[in-house]
């Protein structure tokens, strides 16, 4: 299943055939994820909080669950990060504004809530455009969010981990949209239209 590929390297389908063949754990998968950001994050400045411990906790509480054959669905043992939009109880929620920097909300919110409920782990809280209103992540309180493949460029819109998720140092990312990435998706000059039955969609960002 790896086939000398790095655990952070496989997507959500092959994490998940290898969690539930043994030949891969959750903790396993939750340390490459950690250790991913660990080495590209100096560079691309793409979370404002990583929460390590926490996600180990939630990986080992996962691979026990997989052990007694409670399997909670695709997401059991997968590391998402959220946008620090977000909240999440006892854990810094600023909305990447300067003023939020000590709010620490305590309760969390309906999306955290239904991803712990599905098994998946939180490496960490995601740098943003202040509030998610704006088109560049150039953040003046947390600083910008860089495009891995060129870091003089901007990480797109007001989402910044969306274009550092190229890097691989988390499975997936939440996205909700403010409105601004629907008019402004084609800013790094890639257009991806999002179909979600007439509504602005809440996407999952490959």
């Amino acid at each position: 299943m790896l086939e000398h590929r790095q655990p952070h390297e496989l997507s959500i389908v092959e994490a998940g055939a290898a969690l539930r063949n043994g030949s891969l754990t959750a903790l396993e998968l939750t340390e490459s994820v950690l250790s991913r950001v660990e080495a590209t994050e100096p560079l691309l400045n793409a979370y404002i909080t990583v929460t390590g411990d926490i996600a180990r906790e939630q990986a080992a509480a996962a691979d026990d669950a997989l052990r007694d054959g409670r399997d909670l669905g695709p997401l059991h043992g997968i590391p998402i990060a959220l946008k620090d939009l977000v909240d999440t109880a006892g854990i810094a929620t600023t909305g990447g504004s300067g003023f939020l920097r000590d709010r620490i909300p305590d309760a969390d919110a309906t999306v955290y809530t239904k991803l712990k409920a599905a098994g998946a782990t939180l490496p960490g809280k995601l740098n943003l455009h202040e509030f998610a209103f704006g088109t560049t992540s150039r953040n003046p309180h947390y600083g910008p969010v860089c495009n891995p493949w060129d870091t003089e460029r901007i990480g797109r819109v007001g989402g910044g981990g969306i274009k550092p998720g190229r890097a691989r140092f988390r499975h997936r990312r939440q996205h909700p949209d403010s409105g601004i990435a629907v008019r402004s998706d084609g800013i790094d000059g890639h257009l991806r239209p999002r179909l979600a039955g007439g509504r602005a969609a809440a996407v999952v960002d490959a």
